[in-house]
């Protein structure tokens, strides 16, 4: 994880590292508040970097970056049925980016949203949700850089904070001051269930059967 972003963060202990492999290796969708700052755009697109330039925000309404946001998130479903190689007209990508499940790419793909909303809207400064993955913090403070861009302004990212990673939320999360050997432990015993839970046909993270559809497609 890295040092801009908070949260969740799943770690193991011993044998338990065989846990995380399983975690890693289920690709997880994990959910993001994100912070940005309206008005103006630093060399890192963190509101810490060093000013480049300035721009107005107060034409930037909420209903105006909400309609952005939805096509940045249909953006994104278009280009998870791509990468499974899906005809954006065929059963298989209607269902794959149907409200009942993820597209979860077989092999390792480019950072993919899932959704994406507004959690506050209080110019200059906003809240994101974003659900997502293969994300990192460039990705983020990418985003929000071209979302300032889009609204013909510009858009610096003030924090990132992970509030859910799979199965895991903020509540399974430990305080620093809770970094006892007695809290560990008894959070051991509450993640462990969690990661037997994890299983690829889960809705989250369930594959497309493109073979059966690849052969509808060639009897239609």
């Amino acid at each position: 994880m890295h040092k801009n972003i908070s949260g969740v963060c799943v770690m193991g202990v011993n044998k338990g590292t065989s846990g995380t492999h399983t975690v890693r290796e289920g690709r997880l969708v994990r959910t993001y508040s994100l912070g940005g700052c309206f008005g103006f755009a630093t060399d890192t697109a963190f509101h810490d970097g060093k000013v480049l330039t300035k721009a107005t925000y107060r034409h930037i309404t909420k209903s105006k970056l909400a309609r952005l946001l939805m096509m940045i998130q249909a953006s994104h479903q278009q280009s998870a049925v791509h990468f499974l190689g899906l005809d954006l007209q065929s059963q298989a990508a209607y269902e794959a980016i149907s409200e009942e499940g993820m597209v979860r790419p077989g092999e390792k793909s480019p950072p993919l949203i899932y959704s994406l909303n507004i959690l506050d809207f209080n110019p200059p400064n906003f809240t994101l949700e974003v659900s997502c993955i293969n994300e990192n913090n460039y990705f983020f403070q990418d985003l929000i850089h071209k979302i300032g861009l889009q609204l013909k302004s510009n858009a610096v990212c003030t924090h990132m904070r992970c509030i859910r990673y799979g199965p895991w939320t903020l509540q399974h999360a430990l305080l620093r001051k809770h970094w006892t050997l007695e809290h560990i432990i008894n959070n051991i015993n509450i993640s462990w269930p969690l990661i037997r839970g994890i299983k690829p046909e889960s809705p989250s993270l369930r594959d497309i059967d493109t073979d059966k559809y690849s052969e509808d497609v060639a009897e239609g």
